[in-house]
């Protein structure tokens, strides 16, 4: 018992001995680890804050950092193995120590951490100076992400990190600009009017250094890895886009011959309407253009795999990613659209021109400048036949609304040997071919009359007739035309008629209001569309792809909606003229007194305004309107001034023997001069009395009451009782019982004779 006590002592003792050692060995490293702190702390602050150079006693102070860093190794090991077994005894002393050294480890971290800070800062100073621009942005990013991951929690309070940082800012702002004037130096573009026998001429020169100079390599690279390459590549897209795509489409160009292999130069000569650039000398030329800037400049790769498995991204690949969908949209809309035929004659000659876009992406593919993302060429080439449709059915309606908003005034006549007006043929074969077949096909099938589809003689405006031609064309073109085609040019022909239900009486609603012998063109105009569209469904939808040719190619809904429109604005416009005319026959003032001389001097001058009236109004509508249409405006103009007057002359109270003779001579008068208005040029019986008669009748209304009011004012009580015969005379026909009394009363005395005969009626 006494030996193991004895034993148990001498262990402790030496135990005490041995902690009392690793104490005093970390006491020592903790002063040797302050001094050494404040040294390197004086270090950075002489040579980032001071600017004081200390490059020995800072090398000699990372060599002092290395042997203090294995001296706290060998301390650890000492704790971890002889010490460990005493920790339940000894183990606040433990702590105590444990927290010492951790502490020391983390200010010897920090402390390498600066010394590692320092190294890459001078690294990148030195290799700025030799131009390695991709070594110093290695340094700095190496700086930025060592910053980044703090190794002490209370970093953010030592000032000596604030003096690093600014200092690699300081080298950020020194290289960015460096890189951009490197940039400039090395791609020069030259891009003003140079006056030479040859024209306009833009330059791109590219100087390229030595083979063993990479200095444009690595700048190229540098730029990439701190992210400025991008907008330095899209203002060369757009330079090349302007100075040489653009120009090439545009113009005539030629690419010169230079003696520097590094420098494009293309002459822009002055533009010619004759002489216009084909797609294929475009392609070509573009081509060539990215050919040699890719030899040149964006064979440069930007990054390359460590382990081999993925390929290197060139400069080409990233220009491409940035530009090419830009460039490929403009060559497409600038040239290609451009280039797309008008007729299907031409789209089919069109497949060369597709195959010299194919070879065209396939080059561009292979520099990389063009990823399957970038569409525009291959959608191009796969949908011709869409855009050809597109294109052609823009064209119709272009040519349609430009033909709506042409002069109408401009007329062509519709007569017996032209009822449709001037048509095109509708297929190829000969006259006399066609019409050996119609008599073929009629010979077994009943006639119908010659007037069946015949248009009544009048004038319409040749605008509305290229219109109508125009429509003849497209749909048969549809026919030849692939199904798709056939659907959109069948349509585009339906939108052209919508078109001109909104376009035309909105553009020459002006004309249309004021001007009549404009409003009878415009209604011919309409007439002879809606005309035509009975006509063309029937005509081509059989021939039409499905749907069309199952009951969708049809016009009929518009027929009356076109319709409409002329009928509503020839009546405006006859609304507006009865107006006008029965303003002019309200000077009259209802006839009142015309035995005097003053009032009758204005209603015989208000007869003869309207009359004047009516003689202008046929002069413009009589070679114009439609016979039957002519008559039946004019009759209605004219019916409106009899209903008027005949009013006016009823409601007079007391018409004296001298009024009665007065308005008898004043509706003699409009009698007379109303006749001439239906003498026309149109039927050759117009000369005839008996057929302007029937028209007087036919068309106007109140034209017999209007002679019998003639009868009534120069006849005697016995000739109007005779007229009346009891109601069933030609006189009760027109008049009623309460008009003729009124008649009688105000024409005769009141007498027995009067009496009987109003008694009578």
């Amino acid at each position: 018992m006494a030996a193991t006590s004895s034993s148990l002592k001498a262990i402790l003792s030496e135990s005490s001995s041995e902690n009392y050692d690793i104490t005093t060995k970390l006491n020592e490293l903790s002063r040797r680890i302050n001094k050494m702190k404040v040294n390197i702390h004086d270090i950075i602050q002489n040579k980032y804050v001071d600017f004081l150079p200390q490059l020995i006693i800072a090398q000699k102070l990372s060599k002092r950092v290395e042997n203090l860093k294995g001296e706290m190794k060998t301390v650890k090991t000492e704790i971890n193995t002889e010490i460990s077994s005493q920790l339940n005894k000894s183990n606040n002393q433990f702590q105590k120590l444990s927290s010492q050294r951790e502490e020391a480890t983390l200010t010897l971290s920090f402390l390498e951490k600066l010394l590692v800070l320092n190294q890459h800062l001078e690294s990148a100073d030195e290799a700025f100076r030799h131009t390695k621009f991709v070594e110093v942005t290695g340094n700095l990013l190496t700086l930025q992400k060592i910053l980044s991951k703090p190794v002490h929690v209370r970093e953010e309070e030592i000032k000596i990190l604030n003096a690093i940082q600014t200092e690699i800012k300081i080298q950020n702002e020194r290289l960015i600009p460096e890189l951009n004037e490197t940039w400039k130096r090395h791609i020069v573009w030259d891009v003003h009017d140079i006056n030479s026998a040859e024209g306009k001429i833009n330059k791109l020169k590219i100087i390229i250094p030595p083979k063993n100079d990479k200095i444009l390599q690595e700048t190229v690279q540098a730029m990439w890895k701190i992210d400025i390459l991008d907008p330095w590549l899209v203002k060369f897209g757009n330079n090349l886009l302007n100075y040489f795509i653009k120009p090439i489409i545009t113009n005539p160009t030629r690419l010169l011959e230079q003696s520097e292999g590094t420098c494009l130069a293309l002459a822009i000569d002055p533009p010619n309407e004759e002489s216009q650039t084909s797609p294929e000398d475009v392609l070509s030329q573009i081509a060539i253009i990215m050919k040699k800037l890719n030899e040149n400049l964006f064979s440069v790769p930007l990054t390359s795999s460590n382990d081999g498995t993925q390929p290197a991204i060139s400069l080409m690949e990233r220009f491409g990613c940035l530009n090419s969908q830009e460039i490929c949209r403009v060559i497409v809309q600038d040239c290609l659209l451009h280039a797309i035929p008008c007729n299907n004659k031409d789209l089919e000659k069109f497949n060369d021109v597709i195959a010299v876009v194919n070879s065209f992406q396939n080059q561009m593919s292979d520099m990389s400048f063009i990823d399957e993302k970038i569409t525009s060429l291959k959608d191009f080439m796969e949908n011709v036949n869409v855009l050809f449709a597109n294109k052609k059915c823009q064209e119709i309606l272009e040519a349609a609304h430009k033909l709506m908003t042409s002069e109408i005034h401009q007329t062509l006549v519709i007569s017996n040997d032209k009822p449709l007006g001037e048509l095109p043929s509708l297929d190829s074969e000969a006259p006399a071919t066609k019409k050996a077949k119609k008599i073929e096909i009629l010979a077994n099938e009943t006639h119908l009359s010659d007037n069946t589809f015949r248009l009544p003689t009048c004038h319409i405006s040749e605008s509305v007739v290229k219109l109508i031609t125009l429509s003849y064309e497209t749909l048969t073109e549809a026919v030849s035309s692939s199904a798709p085609c056939a659907i959109k040019m069948f349509y585009a022909v339906r939108n052209m008629f919508e078109i001109f239900c909104c376009v035309f009486p909105t553009y020459h609603k002006q004309r249309l209001t004021t001007l009549p012998q404009l409003t009878a063109i415009h209604y011919n105009n309409c007439m002879y569309i809606a005309h035509h569209l009975m006509l063309l469904g029937p005509q081509f939808n059989r021939m039409l792809p499905p749907p069309l040719c199952e009951g969708a190619g049809t016009f009929m809904d518009l027929i009356q909606k076109i319709r409409s429109i002329g009928t509503g604005d020839l009546l405006q416009q006859m609304a507006t003229q009865r107006k006008d005319i029965l303003e002019c026959l309200s000077s009259a003032a209802g006839f009142v007194s015309i035995s005097d001389e003053r009032n009758r001097f204005s209603a015989e001058r208000s007869i003869k305004q309207v009359v004047y009236k009516l003689n202008h109004l046929k002069t413009v509508w009589e070679d114009i309107l439609p016979p039957n249409i002519y008559f039946k405006a004019m009759g209605a103009l004219i019916n409106c001034v009899l209903v008027e007057m005949i009013s006016s002359i009823i409601n007079l109270v007391d018409i004296s023997a001298e009024e009665a003779s007065h308005l008898h001579q004043l509706l003699c008068l409009l009698n007379e001069k109303a006749e001439p208005l239906f003498c026309t040029k149109h039927n050759d019986d117009s000369s005839n009395n008996a057929h302007v008669k029937i028209q007087l009748q036919r068309n106007i209304p109140s034209w017999i009451k209007f002679k019998e009011l003639i009868f009534v004012l120069n006849a005697n009580l016995q000739e109007i009782s005779d007229r009346w015969a009891d109601g069933k005379g030609v006189l009760a026909h027109e008049f009623s019982s309460n008009e003729m009394k009124l008649l009688i009363q105000a024409l005769f005395q009141n007498t027995d004779r009067r009496a009987a005969v109003l008694a009578r009626l």
